[in-house]
């Protein structure tokens, strides 16, 4: 997940097997990789921000499938909480 359309371009150029550098790469939010079953993943009390400006509530997901063809397509599913001030 990406604060920036621009941070998900310049990264897309990372092999998906090659941990980011975190302390230098800006507008990462988050990077998972599944490849164990279960193959779903939950993320809670973490902060991610859209860092576009003005600010919006997009947030940019990239999405790989590596697995054999005729195997269905994956399923991404967000949730957004807002914070409460």
């Amino acid at each position: 997940m990406y604060g920036t359309a621009l941070a998900q371009t310049i990264d897309g150029a990372r092999p998906a097997d090659t941990a980011p550098p975190f302390e230098v790469t800006q507008g990462l939010i988050t990077d998972v990789i599944f490849d164990t079953a279960p193959f779903q993943w939950n993320w809670q009390n973490r902060i991610g921000a859209n860092a576009d400006n003005p600010q919006t509530k997009t947030v940019y997901v990239s999405v790989i499938n590596n697995t054999a063809s005729g195997v269905g397509a994956s399923t991404v599913s967000l949730t957004y909480l807002p914070l409460e001030i």
